[in-house]
């Protein structure tokens, strides 16, 4: 079995079942090309699955690089290639979370709870591939002098 993403052949396909693959998308710069796939790597299907390839995202900095450990700091996310979909996600350390689209350069998410300490944040438009940006956000212990700077 091999998938096709326009004219190039997929690396790696791997077979689930008689109605599901796993394919690796080859890259390619950021356009829609058809899905096809083949039994044989030279018939393949004629359905011409639309296949979107995104400009990769960025993070480049947040406008709040603090909160509490409970959560619930409102955070700006300023960056490139956001998109308005519903998968569109941010991710603290390994927790993610719903991401609130404004502009392919802003989007807003909430902090979710977290121990005490630094982590990384990031976006992905498409809950699979997040941004390798790993802004700092740090988690602090709330105490009646303690305020998100």
């Amino acid at each position: 079995m091999v998938c096709k993403f326009g004219t190039i052949a997929s690396v790696q396909t791997t077979f689930i079942t008689s109605t599901e693959l796993e394919c690796l998308s080859p890259s390619q710069i950021p356009q829609t090309v058809s899905l096809e796939v083949s039994n044989n790597n030279q018939d393949y299907t004629s359905d011409e699955i639309p296949f979107v390839y995104q400009a990769n995202s960025s993070v480049q900095y947040l406008n709040f690089t603090r909160g509490v450990a409970m959560g619930g700091t409102l955070i700006d996310i300023v960056g490139t290639n956001f998109v308005n979909t519903t998968l569109l996600r941010c991710k603290f350390n390994s927790t993610d979370v719903q991401a609130t689209w404004s502009s392919s350069t802003h989007v807003r998410c909430i902090s979710p709870a977290h121990a005490v300490g630094v982590v990384g944040v990031d976006v992905t438009n498409n809950n699979q591939d997040y941004t390798t940006d790993a802004v700092k956000f740090e988690y602090f212990r709330m105490s009646t002098n303690s305020f998100p700077c």
